[in-house]
């Protein structure tokens, strides 16, 4: 029965489209991940929100540091000129300048932390834009590879959709129906070989009369398991 025959041929070129297509969805889903690139680039905009916000940290510590030198400095010279004597003033002026010292180291060593923790972010985000630009290079190969590949594999179904469509018309039109039919319920497998009397969609043994009926090919016999087509090679 040609219709078997051509059944058969038809399986293969439609399993090893199968297979093709397949390979394209990985490659698209390869050639569209982003994630590793993604992760770096939150990481650098971490560290550089961070960085902007230890900035401002910084500006407003060393401005009070600022403030509190001219503060100082303005003591200092109210208690070196000479322009008061009197020795409870004196004594409150020397108060006021033991505090802004204890403040001003306070905030020295604050500012300090701040700068420390400013070098780490920035070490950091050094690392992450080193890191991004190697992430960048391997998906830039990545793609140049995989594209040559998809490029090739496309090229090779569309021979392959000719092929079919020649063997297509060789199978009369209800067994096509049939197949196509068993495809989309069988996990694209809707013809299979019977060796050593046994389906091998579904692995039932098969009668002695069911094997004769395959062998005549007379008419298309399915499993009566598995519902599958069966044929003998």
């Amino acid at each position: 029965m040609d219709s078997i025959k051509s059944m058969v041929d038809l399986q293969k070129i439609d399993s090893k489209l199968d297979k093709l297509n397949n390979n394209i969805q990985k490659i698209n889903e390869e050639l569209t991940n982003k994630n590793k690139l993604n992760i770096a680039q939150n990481k650098i905009n971490h560290s550089t929100s961070k960085l902007s916000e230890i900035e401002k940290f910084r500006r407003k510590s060393e401005n009070k540091l600022s403030d509190i030198n001219q503060k100082s400095s303005s003591i200092e010279k109210q208690l070196y000129d000479g322009s008061v004597s009197n020795p409870k003033e004196l004594e409150a002026i020397e108060n006021s300048l033991g505090f802004l010292n204890q403040e001003k180291t306070v905030e020295e060593n604050k500012l300090l932390k701040i700068m420390l923790l400013q070098d780490e972010f920035n070490k950091k985000l050094k690392e992450d834009s080193i890191t991004i630009d190697k992430i960048k290079t391997q998906m830039s190969l990545k793609k140049e590879k995989f594209s040559k590949i998809k490029s090739e594999t496309e090229v090779e179904i569309s021979k392959l959709i000719t092929k079919k469509d020649t063997v297509e018309t060789k199978i009369q039109k209800k067994h096509l129906s049939k197949y196509q039919l068993l495809r989309k319920t069988k996990n694209g497998l809707a013809i299979v070989k019977v060796e050593k009397n046994t389906c091998q969609g579904c692995r039932i043994a098969l009668t002695t009369a069911e094997l004769q009926k395959i062998i005549q090919l007379k008419d298309l016999i399915q499993c009566k398991m598995c519902n599958r087509i069966l044929y003998v090679s």
